[in-house]
């Protein structure tokens, strides 16, 4: 649930969310555990940069990086590829695309870690708030998927066929 506020509107398809204001989600989890969070987005026109978000569970900052997520705008070319008189290709300039819905999780914008953040939940209700940090967003979807158990080592390696080495490494 969450309501109108200062920077929040309620529409028919999501909750728009202005640069600088803070919307509250509240969420029943039906299992204590790990959770990947998934946006589905919209990119309204702005001044066309990434989107920019803080992520707080129970009003509390999990962890370092989920102060500064960021995500991304739909870009296209503007027209077709020319060439000038001497042969040389000459790309479009690009424009941005609108009214595109995206879905994307919150995961660490630098690209350290490849796979999407995981977020701890305890079992029942809690609340996921979203700081806007820069740029506004529309949000349709909050979607929580629970992280599947990693294989330990040694399950990993009892399931993985066996090679006999020789001294000559072969």
């Amino acid at each position: 649930t969450v309501l109108p506020g200062d920077g929040i509107e309620l529409h028919e398809d999501g909750v728009y969310t202005a640069s600088g204001s803070e919307a509250t989600w509240t969420v029943t989890v039906p299992e204590s555990g790990f959770y990947n969070v998934q946006l589905t987005y919209l990119a309204p026109e702005s001044r066309g940069v990434d989107l920019e978000r803080e992520l707080l569970i129970n009003g509390q900052l999990p962890f370092d990086g989920a102060d500064t997520m960021t995500f991304s705008r739909i870009w296209a070319d503007g027209g077709e590829v020319t060439t000038d008189n001497q042969g040389n290709e000459i790309r479009p300039s690009q424009v941005e695309v609108f009214d595109v819905w995206q879905k994307a999780y919150c995961k660490d914008d630098m690209g350290y870690k490849i796979e999407p953040y995981q977020f701890y939940f305890e079992a029942g209700e809690n609340t996921i708030t979203l700081k806007a940090l820069n740029e506004p967003m529309r949000i349709r979807s909050i979607t929580l998927m629970p992280v599947q158990a990693l294989a330990t080592y040694a399950e990993y390696s009892a399931a993985a066929p066996q090679v006999e080495m020789t001294e000559e490494g072969r």
